[in-house]
């Protein structure tokens, strides 16, 4: 009995004499994955006049060809070049790559190593010019092999380009506040390429909201903003922004959303919403 009908199995002799050997043999489709799973096959073997069974548990891990996406993470604009190593498991029969094309000249690739034996894995290394446009971009290779059977294999390369100045973090969250009550804030305003700027204007268009900024040290490259909020006698949600204009040209202003709930208190002190 196997633990799932996509599991096959040959057992070989059927008939096993006293001290003798037979050989269980399974067998099963493997998942065609974008990334590593894992695989748990079980069959159970029963003996005519034996109530004991024999369990028997196969374990493996199911690497893809090539990775899901290569991710270069959350990388500053127009920052230096960085580089990825990247495997590729040819498992099947080793593939000799003979050419890795691109889509986006901010992306290339290059082959460092071959895989030189069945099952064996190959080697790249992905180079990423950082654009200069903050924003989610993707890009994807092309990897051509020797084999003239297999397609074109394709991986995905993502990276995420700060903007010139973020806030961090990134939303004011006043929580959840009662009417009439005073809180303060406080967040940072940062250059994600180490330049000066200067913070020439807060503008908060949520009633009870003041804002202020400040340079955090000499540099100029990193500003504390600090808020204060009274809650209006409102009932629900708040939300809002604050913009925060810059002398930076790449990034003229920043907005930073802001939200709570304002709630009020009844006669046994409970908070009603």
């Amino acid at each position: 009995m196997t633990s799932c009908n996509c599991t096959n199995y040959v057992i070989d002799p059927w008939e096993i004499p006293p001290c003798g050997t037979g050989v269980l043999t399974l067998t099963t489709v493997l998942p065609d994955v974008a990334e590593e799973t894992p695989v748990e096959l079980a069959a159970d073997v029963l003996f005519e006049g034996l109530e004991d069974r024999v369990q028997v548990v196969v374990y493996a891990e199911v690497a893809p060809e090539v990775p899901a996406v290569v991710d270069f993470g959350r990388v500053a604009p127009g920052g230096a070049s960085l580089t990825r190593a990247v495997r590729l498991h040819f498992c099947a029969e080793p593939s000799v790559i003979t050419r890795i094309d691109s889509d986006d000249p901010a992306v290339a690739a290059s082959v460092v190593e071959q895989a030189s034996t069945p099952g064996g894995d190959g080697l790249i290394e992905v180079t990423l010019s950082p654009p200069s446009i903050p924003g989610t971009f993707l890009a994807a290779l092309q990897i051509k092999v020797a084999d003239p059977d297999r397609p074109l294999l394709e991986v995905p390369v993502r990276v995420t380009v700060a903007p010139y100045i973020e806030a961090r973090p990134g939303t004011l969250l006043l929580g959840t506040v009662l009417a009439g009550e005073q809180h303060g804030y406080s967040m940072r305003l940062a250059s994600t390429k180490d330049q000066v700027f200067d913070v020439t204007g807060v503008q908060c268009n949520v009633s009870g909201l003041e804002c202020r900024a400040s340079p955090v040290g000499v540099e100029r490259t990193e500003y504390l903003l600090q808020a204060t909020f009274t809650a209006p006698e409102v009932y629900g949600t708040i939300s809002g922004t604050v913009e925060v204009t810059t002398s930076q040209e790449e990034c003229p202003s920043v907005i930073i959303p802001v939200y709570g709930v304002c709630v009020h208190t009844v006669a046994n002190g409970v908070r009603e919403f």
